[in-house]
């Protein structure tokens, strides 16, 4: 009996003990930090990497292997798998994906449908599908691969650091994929755009910057346009993708401006339907800390402070209110997933509403109400540099 058990127990010690057999060492892998995926004038598709040069260490000093800190690989064909393994080809190491901070969608592939690259990624298990995703407006992907950016090692790498800035969540594969499989939800993801420094910048051959600032407006898997940077806050406010935002209020005839950082937003969204017609009835709750005010006002008086939460609550529903019917009329896609919110609180009504879902959210009416306070107006009340007489208290 005690040979018995002795011999379980080996076994059970056997399995949990087992080596690393599918281990790969560090030395033998290539990093892929991020990969664009273009669509070429022959519609075959055109993929490059970018992967990060080894630092080999010299005494105490780390020195890249080749002096760049990236280099790209790039390959065509008509499907992504063969792709893959022609780039595959051309490397002494074998490709690592699961570090993958980004992945780019030139803008003629976003508009040709990207329902390919949607059944890759998800297929492939060695894909994470937490990537962030991001269309490059009027340009192709492999663009911004080229790119240099002095503030990061990797370039792409600053792209990730600004979708990981403290206003905004990020879109990611898994995003994606999720809204494209549902019938009350349509994908929508951020924008990078190659932009050229200001008039008085110093320019270089190489000095384009990266901006993420707007919103991709897909319907399915086919890119339909973009909204710009005021519509994208509001959009993320009422999609949940927003931690702060910024608002610019004006005051008065003088339409002297106060501006006001907004914290804790939150969304509440009702449906009702009534033969056959929908409602939504959104409700929009906020904070907000004035970070500038270049007005007359002593907002240490409670009824003058009231008046600039007065003027944001108007200013935060007209702007969503026009967001939103914009969406509406021109793309008639449901990035907001209302689709999603009428199926859960009206099951039934869906069932027959979801068939024809794209036209219905069209029609549907909808109203924005707000309730937003401003609760801190910084170390003043008036600006500093007027005086006593020019104070409206």
């Amino acid at each position: 009996m005690r040979r018995f058990q002795l011999a379980i127990l080996a076994s059970i010690l056997l399995v949990t003990c087992t080596g690393c057999w599918d281990k790969q060492e560090i030395n033998d892998i290539a990093l892929v930090m991020a990969t664009s995926i273009d669509m070429n004038p022959d519609g075959e598709y055109r993929i490059t990497s970018q992967y990060v040069i080894p630092v080999r260490q010299i005494g105490a000093t780390p020195t890249k292997e080749g002096g760049g800190s990236f280099m790209t690989e790039t390959a065509t064909g008509r499907t992504i798998d063969e792709i893959v393994k022609s780039v595959q080809s051309k490397l002494s190491r074998k490709m690592f994906v699961a570090h993958r901070r980004v992945v780019f969608i030139g803008e003629k592939l976003a508009k040709h449908g990207i329902e390919d690259i949607l059944d890759y990624f998800s297929r492939n298990s060695k894909s994470r599908l937490r990537t962030y995703v991001l269309v490059v407006k009027g340009r192709s992907g492999v663009d911004l691969l080229n790119t240099d950016y002095p503030l990061e090692f990797i370039p792409t790498e600053a792209v990730r650091e600004m979708e990981n800035l403290d206003n905004n969540v990020p879109a990611t594969l898994r995003d994606v994929i999720s809204a494209v499989s549902s019938d009350g939800l349509q994908p929508a993801t951020d924008v990078v755009e190659l932009v050229e420094p200001v008039d008085g910048s110093v320019k270089s051959p190489n000095s384009s910057r990266f901006r993420v600032s707007k919103t991709a407006v897909f319907k399915h898997t086919k890119l339909l346009g973009y909204l710009n940077e005021t519509d994208t806050q509001y959009y993320k406010w009422l999609a949940g993708r927003l931690r702060f935002g910024l608002l610019t209020v004006e005051m008065g005839k003088s339409k002297d401006m106060v501006s006001v950082a907004i914290t804790k937003p939150e969304k509440t969204i009702k449906t009702s339907v009534n033969g056959g017609e929908v409602t939504i009835d959104i409700h929009l709750k906020g904070k907000g800390n004035v970070q500038e005010n270049n007005t007359r006002l002593d907002l240490t008086n409670p009824e003058l402070l009231r008046q600039v939460e007065s003027e944001a609550s108007r200013k935060i529903q007209q702007t969503m209110q026009r967001m939103v019917e914009h969406v509406q009329e021109t793309y008639s896609s449901d990035i907001f997933g209302f689709g999603e919110e009428l199926h859960r609180q009206h099951k039934k009504d869906w069932k027959t509403l979801a068939n024809n879902w794209d036209q219905t959210f069209k029609q549907a009416r909808v109203t924005v109400t707000t309730d937003f306070h401003i609760s801190s107006i910084g170390m003043t009340g008036p600006p500093l540099q007027l005086k006593e007489r020019e104070i409206e208290k």
